[in-house]
């Protein structure tokens, strides 16, 4: 696994403010971040956006209902920074404040951001030049890290295996999905709105969908051969339960997939997923045993095609039988 430095210095973002404002007048980029309680990360976020090396970018923030302070953390940075953009959005989710914000993007490319996620210094360097040497490319996407606070970022495990040099096919984004999250998901503008832009119905993996339908639609999702997106070691208390993410997967496949061996192999896949999810969480470790079992049952090739990583689970799942919930949070977010 790969370390990279991933400090930036808030001095050297002190641009003049006119500087800023011609960088933002006809952006490469729009960045979409919808905020829900982010207080803790969201300054770290926004400074990773702002240390980007490709400057020409407006970062759309989406008040999406934020009580803790976190939008007064983005009003002071919007005070140095006339790149960003705050709206207000009565939306009920966070899909619905992206589509908010997609609606007045000005940017050819959009790139989803996170409140809670770092961006290395040239990420959207990196993908602009994927998108200008391939044109007809629809949508991109990078490996991804952890991060803890600012100073390194660490490249899991499962990145290098997740990720595919050809573009990805429908049965990339139903099994493996490399593209993990959707703050690491840039797309073209023109193809987000052709393809009909979020599925607000969706609780979860959204961008799951909104990729398989880019690709049912023929379009060319591609990957940066580069960790440039990094996600928390540990997880939110408001993440899904394993459940969730399994039924919304079952929602995703039913669109996408004809009921067969295939779907019975990407299933499993989904349970592998999903009981990973569940020892990350602190759930009841009758959960991820659950997932596991039934991933067995389903195509034991395919959930054991990484077997190294699938036999930890395994042995981490037996083990937090052990242990009370708040240690097994602790030790395998």
């Amino acid at each position: 696994m790969g370390m990279m430095d991933l400090s930036f210095d808030l001095n050297a973002l002190a641009y003049e403010e006119v500087k800023l404002t011609a960088l933002g007048a006809n952006p490469r980029f729009s960045v979409i971040l919808p905020l829900r309680n982010h207080a803790a990360t969201v300054a770290d976020a926004i400074a990773s956006a702002q240390a980007q090396s490709l400057a020409e970018f407006e970062l759309i923030v989406v008040d999406a209902g934020a009580d803790d302070g976190s939008m007064a953390i983005v009003e002071a940075a919007a005070a140095l920074d006339p790149r960003i953009t705050i709206i207000a959005a009565k939306v009920d989710s966070l899909s619905a404040a992206r589509n908010a914000a997609a609606a007045i993007a000005k940017a050819p490319l959009i790139a989803f951001m996170e409140g809670d996620v770092i961006w290395t210094k040239d990420k959207l360097a990196r993908h602009f030049a994927l998108h200008r040497v391939q044109p007809q490319m629809a949508a991109s996407y990078a490996r991804i890290g952890v991060h803890k606070g600012t100073a390194t970022l660490q490249e899991t495990s499962g990145a290098a295996a997740n990720w595919r040099a050809s573009s990805l096919r429908m049965v990339d984004v139903l099994g493996a999905y490399p593209v993990r999250r959707i703050g690491n998901l840039v797309i073209r503008q023109d193809w987000f709105r052709r393809v009909g832009g979020l599925d607000q119905t969706l609780f979860y993996a959204g961008d799951q969908d909104l990729v398989a339908r880019v690709v049912e639609a023929g379009g060319l999702v591609q990957g940066v051969d580069a960790t440039l997106v990094a996600r928390p070691a540990s997880m939110r208390e408001d993440t899904p339960e394993a459940q969730n993410i399994y039924a919304n997967w079952l929602e995703i496949a039913r669109r996408y997939l004809p009921q067969g061996p295939q779907s019975a192999e990407l299933e499993a896949l989904c349970c592998r997923t999903a009981a990973r999810h569940a020892l990350r969480m602190g759930e009841s470790p009758v959960v991820a045993l659950n997932f596991i079992r039934r991933g067995l049952r389903l195509d034991k090739s395919a959930f054991m095609d990484a077997p190294m990583r699938t036999l930890s689970l395994i042995l981490c799942t037996l083990a937090s039988f052990a242990l009370p919930s708040v240690l097994r949070r602790k030790i395998f977010a």
